[in-house]
């Protein structure tokens, strides 16, 4: 019976200091999470559009953006400090974003197919979690 209080205490704390580390790493990693964000200056008017990131180890970002024309991965991330690149490769168009990273937000410009299209910004909603 001893024993299976020590295992069950020893479970609890396993997971405890688990979960605590994922809250840690997630506060590390500023860029894990949903972005809900808008272009200015598309030719329909401002398009909206989700940005799902996963960021590990400050370095390796990968993710996929969601908007009225679909779901796509990003193609290229890359961050440092507080500077930010995306780019986007569709079938018909190629993407590229620049942005500044200013707490749970981003703001930059955005081209489409290498011509300067407009501004961008977007706000953090909530952290990816395990499974996400």
């Amino acid at each position: 019976m001893r024993y299976l209080a020590t295992l069950s205490a020893f479970c609890l704390l396993l997971a405890a200091s688990g979960a605590m580390a994922h809250n840690n790493n997630t506060a590390k990693e500023p860029l894990t999470g949903t972005w809900q964000c808008i272009a200015h200056g598309a030719t329909n008017g401002d398009l909206p559009f989700t940005l799902h990131m996963d960021q590990h180890n400050s370095k390796h970002i990968y993710g996929w953006v969601t908007a009225r024309q679909g779901t796509t991965d990003l193609t290229v991330v890359h961050s440092k400090r507080n500077h930010l690149q995306i780019e986007i490769d569709t079938d018909q168009n190629q993407y590229a974003l620049t942005g500044v990273i200013k707490g749970n937000q981003l703001s930059g410009t955005w081209k489409q197919n290498g011509q300067e299209k407009g501004a961008w910004e977007g706000k953090k909603t909530s952290n990816l979690e395990e499974g996400d």
